[in-house]
């Protein structure tokens, strides 16, 4: 998996192939992919936990804040059994703290992630409504019964995917979403239309 140059939206982790959790420039997928096609997808709550969980991954890779906090707390547990003189009581506590620590992103990952995907989905109507997109060497266009909208690959700051998603970055927060299942059934249906009219 050949790693390409390192990317502006995230100088911590190198662009990789799409199949690698990290953020890359637009440039990348838009190189890798020359060709236009369309697809149709509904976003799944199971889609939303994957966007999310991808997301969560993306912030924990590129941003140095949560790896400070960890940090610090597990600094500051260990200074605490330190100047107790390693007593049983306080070392006990700062033990259990330093677990709690480092279980937290674990349980935000598999369990509260999940919970709030579905939460959402279940509330937010608009989630459930078709999408058609479109994938061109101009931009990304995508609509639903109620909106639809194109925005050129210059906007974008960046994206990010795994083997189940495809994220759109607008902003660090702000994501589009594109399942992976979409994606490959369109580059399918696209090479078989070319295939067929080569013919």
């Amino acid at each position: 998996m050949a790693t390409i140059a390192p990317s502006a939206a995230c100088p911590l982790m190198p662009r990789r192939d799409p199949d690698c959790s990290v953020i890359v420039g637009i440039d990348t997928i838009r190189s890798k992919h020359r060709i236009d096609l369309m697809v149709s997808f509904t976003i799944s709550s199971e889609d939303y936990a994957d966007a999310l969980r991808l997301h969560m991954r993306q912030y924990w890779v590129c941003s140095l804040m949560p790896k400070l906090f960890m940090a610090v707390l597990l600094l500051l547990c260990v200074a605490a059994i330190v100047l107790s003189g390693i007593e049983p009581t306080v070392t006990s506590a700062a033990i259990g703290a330093m677990i709690a620590v480092a279980c937290l992103p674990l349980l935000s990952y598999f369990v509260v992630l999940p919970y709030r995907a579905r939460r959402t989905h279940r509330q937010q109507k608009t989630l459930h409504y078709p999408v058609e997109a479109a994938w061109g060497e101009q931009g990304y266009s995508a609509s639903t019964k109620d909106t639809s909208g194109t925005i050129s690959w210059s906007d974008y700051f960046g994206w990010s995917a795994d083997n189940r998603m495809i994220l759109f970055m607008r902003s660090p927060t702000l994501f589009q979403m594109l399942p992976r299942r979409a994606f490959r059934l369109g580059i399918e249906t696209t090479r078989r239309s070319e295939s067929r009219r080569g013919g």
